[in-house]
């Protein structure tokens, strides 16, 4: 009998970082960045950074879905705390790195450039003003929060895709090749709408992540268990055009929240 099979982590590092020295040529010889064009040459750079970085990076997952899904409001159900700003003034512009450490807020600027930032600026229009007086872009906000556990975990907040204001598909896309696993939110009153299986299907899918979890969010707004019932088997099976033995989880962050601080659940029914 074959005992279980195990890796040596130290060992599978050297082997990735050994394929990733063999991918240089494509960056820096001017040959090849010809027959590439100098945009394939700089994402396959960006690569390469984010896997080296991976390494040193505790287990991370990543919150994605489309504008007001209730995003934060998960992220702060599983922390057990308000971390992530909530509701449409406070949507996320840029990624938000929730990690382990004493209270803290940075916002990393280009050319490792990092600027602290109170609670209150957080804030949808603040971080707007603060990137316009700064004249270059949020590239992520750094959120140190000491929970227990994000000692083990980093969370990713990501902005929200269909956001009438600004495409952030691209900056998801990137975001999402640092998961671990992926938290995608969807909402019970639009239960996976055409663009969010195209997002799934198109590039969280290809991933192949470790774990996905797909969540039917707001599930207090429903009136009755027919109508969560309903809801959830709509739900399934459009899932199961795409991922056959994928679960749908009905949840309530809000509720959550609520038991958390103690507060009467906004749903009292369901």
């Amino acid at each position: 009998m074959i005992s279980d099979i195990y890796y040596d982590p130290a060992e599978v590092i050297q082997t990735v970082e050994s394929m990733l020295d063999e991918l240089k040529p494509f960056r820096y010889d001017a040959y090849f960045r010809n027959i590439l064009g100098d945009g394939l040459a700089d994402c396959i750079s960006r690569w390469d950074a984010n896997i080296r970085a991976r390494k040193e990076d505790p287990f991370t997952v990543v919150v994605c879905g489309e504008f007001k899904r209730g995003k934060s409001t998960i992220i702060n159900a599983l922390l057990g705390e308000d971390v992530a700003p909530t509701n449409v003034t406070t949507e996320t512009v840029t990624v938000n790195r929730i990690c382990y450490g004493l209270h803290s807020n940075e916002a990393v600027l280009s050319g490792g450039r990092r600027v602290s930032l109170p609670d209150e600026d957080l804030k949808r229009f603040s971080l707007e003003k603060i990137q316009k007086n700064l004249q270059q872009p949020l590239r992520q906000l750094i959120l140190r929060r000491p929970v227990e556990l994000l000692r083990s975990v980093t969370i990713l907040d990501t902005p929200g895709l269909n956001d009438a204001d600004t495409d952030f598909s691209e900056l998801v896309e990137e975001t999402l090749q640092q998961a671990d696993a992926v938290i995608y939110a969807s909402s019970v009153s639009y239960p996976l709408s055409r663009s969010e299986q195209v997002f799934l299907k198109s590039v969280v899918i290809p991933q192949k992540y470790t774990r996905l979890y797909l969540l039917a969010n707001f599930s207090d707004i429903l009136e009755s268990e027919q109508d969560y019932d309903s809801i959830r088997e709509e739900m399934e099976r459009r899932v199961h055009g795409l991922l056959p033995d994928e679960k749908v989880w009905m949840v309530s962050a809000l509720s959550q929240r609520c038991a958390q601080k103690g507060w009467e659940s906004p749903n009292t029914v369901l």
